[in-house]
């Protein structure tokens, strides 16, 4: 799992320094990440995630729903 440091966290921010509304949540570089990162959890406490691709950064995240 990938946190978000400062740099990303800047990369997050549209120009009129709003904070998207994903800026929060875990982000991955890839799907494969973002599924293996899903998997490992369904695992390790029962919680079935999937990943998604965020319109907002262009990353990936998971998602309960």
């Amino acid at each position: 799992m990938l946190s978000l440091n400062a740099s990303a966290k800047n990369m997050l921010m549209e120009k009129s320094e709003t904070v998207l509304p994903c800026a929060d949540k875990l982000v991955f570089d890839t799907k494969l990440q973002a599924q293996g990162s899903a998997a490992t959890l369904k695992w390790r406490r029962g919680v079935k995630l999937k990943a998604y691709h965020c319109k907002h950064c262009g990353l990936w995240h998971l998602s309960s729903t």
